[in-house]
C-alpha cells in the first residue's frame, strides 16, 4: 500500500436503493483503498437471521440480517417486534407450544366424550340414587310398559274385529259369482242345443243337391277350423294348480301377498302352456271345459283367470287332442315344461301331464259374425 494513504472508511450511500425497505440492510459500499491504508481484520457476527450479506468488499464488512417484515409493515417495526419478543415473528414456535397443540389434537381424536359429561357420569356413579328416585323410576317404567301393552292389545282387537266382516264380504261375492256362473252355463248349454238343431236343419236342406252337399262338407271343415264343433280322440291332459294356501298368523285368514311369490298360477302361465301344446302338435284344446278358438283370450281380472271372459279355477285342466305320443315328447322337451318342473320346487305349485286314449273337448261358444257376403243363387 503506498505511503501516506488515507485510512479505510466505509461510507453509506446518499439514499436507499430502489425497493429497499426492511428486507435487506441499507446498502454499503467499500471505496477503493487509499494509499498506505491498512485493512481491518474481519469480524464475524454470526449468520444473519433471515436475509443479508455476510461479507463484502476487499476488507470484509460484517453485516447482520433482520427478519423479513410482514406485508404492510415497515422494517423498523419488524426490528422492534423482533427485539421485544426476543425471536423473529415468523420463526419456529417453541417446543412448549408444539406440545400443547399436539395434546389438543390427541384429545380430540381419542376422547370422544366431553369432559363435562364424563364428570357428571362419574358423580352419578359415586352417589347412589335415593329411594325416592328409584321408586319414581319404577313407576315410570311400569306406566310405559302398560301403555305399550294397551296399544298392542287395541291393535290386535281391531284387526280381529275387521276379519269376520271381510270374510263375510268375500263369501257373499263368491256366492254371487257362483250363481252367475251357473246361469251362464245354463244359457251356454241352451245356445249349444239350438246351434246343433240349426246345423242339422241346414245340412238336411243342403244335401238335397250335389252342390249343396259339397257346400255342407266345406262348411263343416270351416266349423272344425273355427272350433265350432265338438272333437273327440286321443291326446294329452296337463294339470297345473296353485301352491298350498298360507294363513295369516293373527286372523287365521289367507295371507295377502304377491300372487307370483305365493305360488299362484297366473293367466300368462296358462297361456304359455297352451301355446306350448299348440307347438307340440295339438289339434284342439280346452281349459277347464272352455274350448279355445282362434279368437279366444286368456286374461285375469281381480285375481281370477278368465277364458273367453268366463272364470276358471285352480287346478286348471288343459286337454289337448292330437297324436298323444309325439305331442307328449315334444311338450316335455319344451322350455315351458322344463320351467314348470322347476317351479314345483321353487314355488310349490302342482304340475303334471298324462296321456289319454279318449278325451273330448266341447265346441267353442258362437263367435261374433264380423264379415258376410250374399252368395249367387241359381
Amino acid at each position: 500500500m503506498p505511503a501516506g494513504a488515507a485510512a479505510l472508511r466505509v461510507r453509506p450511500p446518499a439514499r436507499a436503493l430502489p425497493r429497499q425497505g426492511g428486507h435487506l440492510l441499507p446498502a454499503v459500499r467499500d471505496p477503493v483503498p487509499a494509499a498506505g491504508g491498512r485493512p481491518r481484520p474481519a469480524v464475524d457476527r454470526g449468520p444473519a437471521d433471515r436475509l443479508g450479506i455476510r461479507r463484502v468488499g476487499d476488507g470484509p464488512v460484517p453485516v447482520g440480517g433482520l427478519p423479513v417484515p410482514r406485508p404492510g409493515r415497515r422494517s423498523g417495526d419488524a426490528e422492534q417486534a423482533t427485539r421485544r419478543g426476543g425471536r423473529p415473528l415468523t420463526g419456529t414456535p417453541p417446543e412448549g407450544e408444539r406440545r400443547v397443540a399436539s395434546g389438543l389434537l390427541r384429545d380430540l381424536l381419542e376422547q370422544h366424550l366431553e369432559p363435562g359429561y364424563r364428570a357428571a357420569a362419574s358423580r352419578r356413579a359415586e352417589v347412589p340414587p335415593s329411594a325416592r328416585s328409584r321408586r319414581w323410576g319404577l313407576i315410570v317404567r311400569f306406566v310405559v310398559l302398560l301403555a305399550l301393552g294397551l296399544l298392542f292389545a287395541a291393535a290386535y282387537v281391531q284387526a280381529s274385529a275387521g276379519a269376520p266382516q271381510a270374510a263375510r264380504t268375500r263369501a257373499a261375492l263368491a256366492d254371487d259369482a257362483r250363481v252367475r256362473a251357473a246361469l251362464t252355463d245354463r244359457l251356454q248349454r241352451q245356445a249349444t242345443t239350438e246351434r246343433g238343431r240349426l246345423s242339422a236343419q241346414r245340412a238336411e236342406a243342403l244335401r238335397a243337391t250335389t252342390a249343396g252337399s259339397q257346400a255342407d262338407a266345406a262348411l263343416r271343415d270351416l266349423e272344425a277350423a273355427a272350433s265350432l264343433t265338438a272333437v273327440r280322440g286321443e291326446g294329452l291332459v296337463v294339470t297345473v294348480g296353485d301352491a298350498g294356501q298360507r294363513n295369516d298368523p293373527v286372523t287365521g285368514d289367507p295371507a295377502q301377498s304377491d300372487p307370483a311369490a305365493a305360488g299362484h298360477v297366473q293367466d300368462r302361465d296358462v297361456a304359455e302352456l297352451v301355446n306350448a301344446l299348440w307347438a307340440a302338435g295339438a289339434e284342439a284344446i280346452s281349459v277347464d271345459g272352455q274350448r279355445l278358438s282362434p279368437t279366444s283370450t286368456i286374461r285375469s281380472a281381480g285375481g281370477a283367470i278368465l277364458v273367453d271372459f268366463r272364470p276358471v279355477s285352480s287346478p286348471y285342466e288343459i286337454r289337448a287332442i292330437g297324436n298323444a305320443g309325439r305331442m307328449q315328447a315334444r311338450f316335455a322337451d319344451s322350455d315351458v315344461a322344463r320351467s314348470f318342473v322347476t317351479f314345483i320346487d321353487l314355488y310349490g305349485i302342482k304340475f303334471s301331464t298324462r296321456r289319454a286314449k279318449a278325451i273330448s273337448v266341447p265346441a267353442a261358444s258362437a263367435t261374433e259374425l264380423k264379415f258376410a257376403a250374399p252368395g249367387e243363387g241359381k
